[in-house]
Formats: C-alpha cells, structure tokens, sequence
C-alpha cells in the first residue's frame, strides 16, 4: 500500500482488519452466520480453519479508534514510539522509534495516528 493511501485512511473497521492482516499476519476474517451486516468480524490468532476452530474466535480489536488496542500495535512493534498533540484539541502525529521523519503520521486521534504510523512502519521494513 502506497504511502498516500495511508495517510487518508480513516478510523474504522478496513483500518482494524488491514492493521491486524498486516502486523499479526491474520489470514482471513470470519463473520458469524448471524452477522447478517458483517458488523462484528472475527479471526483466529493461530490461522486455523474457522470450522474446526470457532471456540478460539476473537473480536477485531478497534485499534484505530481506542487508546488501549493501539499500544498493542506499539508493543508488537517492540515498544519505542514518539506521539505528541499539537494544541490542546489538535492533531496528533506519532512516529515509530526505528522508522525515519518521512514515516511520521498524524491523525484526530492518537489511535488514527498510530495506525497509520505502523502501516508505515511496517511497510518500510518489506520494502528494506
């Protein structure tokens, strides 16, 4: 994924699964029979058929919209970010440590900006 098109990513459900695809290594998203919208997607941490494995199911985190599933994203990355506001309601702009100024993101939320640090991150590191 290029650069801009993390950059205009929003908070949301695509932004949690691509995040959870591209840092866990999460194969496949499953959704509940009863799930008729597709609101509630699950996967299975050790990739393992979703019709033998149901009961180890887990909700996608909303890591882009809350504080504590993004760390997670910080501590699989091994922990070392720069995050700042600038002004009291302003944007945020998060940086991973390893990464260079050219992989700074920001976002309205300190969990948008962590997102798409790590996609850029991450992205980087394939490419190197």
């Amino acid at each position: 994924m290029k650069k801009e098109e993390i950059l205009k990513m929003e908070a949301g459900r695509e932004l949690d699964i691509l995040i959870l695809k591209t840092i866990w290594g999460v194969k496949k998203i499953h959704y509940w029979e009863w799930d008729k919208d597709k609101s509630k997607p699950q996967y299975i941490p050790s990739n393992k058929p979703w019709r033998t494995h149901q009961i180890d199911a887990r909700s996608v985190p909303s890591f882009s919209n809350e504080i504590y599933p993004a760390f997670l994203i910080v501590e699989k990355l091994d922990g070392c970010l720069h995050l700042k506001q600038h002004g009291k309601k302003g944007i945020w702009e998060a940086l991973f440590c390893e990464a260079g100024p050219e992989h700074e993101a920001s976002g309205k939320t300190a969990p948008l900006a962590i997102c798409r640090a790590a996609l850029l991150a991450v992205s980087e590191r394939k490419e190197g």
